[in-house]
């Protein structure tokens, strides 16, 4: 609130832009971070205009210009926050092949500028290890996931079942379709409410693969009115 009410009175670009990806109200934030892009253009404004963005194209080419705009200011955490959510946009985007060269490219930044943000650097390994998977790039990436997991569990509950879902991408990818079942019946079960819809979707896909399809159908008839009230 009393961030909100120093808004009204002060343009303050970089206050406005924390406040448009932390604290603004969804319907908002996007109009909040154009403007203070529009007021000061750095790297840290333009990444939060591209992270609010709605239309993906557009995100991934402003997320970009961020990385670099970062590069040039010599901000090295921007450098590498900005090019954490380029490789997650990527993602969405389809664009895999382009993600799993940026998300090697980050964690490479990651461990050069010895950045201590693990959280952040977990998301774009999850990430480039799931763009890795849609090329069919799976060397060497089942322990790495499997590790994951086991040392998340406690601390980083949210991340595990992320790790988890993805190692059942793996899994799928391997012709291992049981084995993946596994993994997301378990999400499922431990998901809590905003995730239910996104286990959901991966639980159908696995019953899919195995044969079960009045299963599949009698969960994923679930979903839509778990959705009905999230955002876009």
């Amino acid at each position: 609130t009393k961030v909100k009410e120093f808004l009204l009175h002060h343009e303050a670009p970089e206050l406005r832009a924390l406040y448009a990806g932390v604290l603004a109200p969804y319907e908002e934030a996007l109009a909040q971070a154009q403007r203070a892009y529009d007021a000061k253009p750095n790297a840290f404004t333009l990444y939060q205009l591209g992270a609010k963005t709605t239309l993906i194209t557009e995100s991934v080419r402003l997320l970009e210009a961020s990385v670099k705009l970062a590069v040039d200011e010599g901000r090295g955490y921007e450098v590498v926050r900005n090019a954490c959510w380029l490789t997650q946009r990527l993602v969405l985007q389809g664009n895999y092949q382009s993600a799993a060269s940026w998300g090697e490219w980050t964690l490479a930044e990651f461990d050069k500028r010895e950045l201590k943000d693990n959280q952040s650097r977990l998301d774009v390994l999850n990430a480039w290890a799931y763009a890795r998977i849609l090329c069919g790039e799976l060397a060497g990436l089942e322990p790495l996931l499997a590790e994951n997991i086991i040392h998340l569990e406690v601390a980083y509950p949210s991340l595990a079942r992320l790790f988890r879902s993805t190692l059942g991408d793996y899994l799928i990818a391997c012709s291992r379709p049981l084995e993946a079942l596994v993994h997301y019946e378990v999400n499922l079960a431990d998901a809590p409410r905003y995730q239910v819809a996104a286990a959901i979707h991966d639980l159908t896909r696995g019953l899919l693969e195995v044969g079960k399809i009045d299963e599949a159908l009698e969960i994923s008839k679930r979903a839509p009115h778990l959705l009905e009230n999230e955002s876009p």
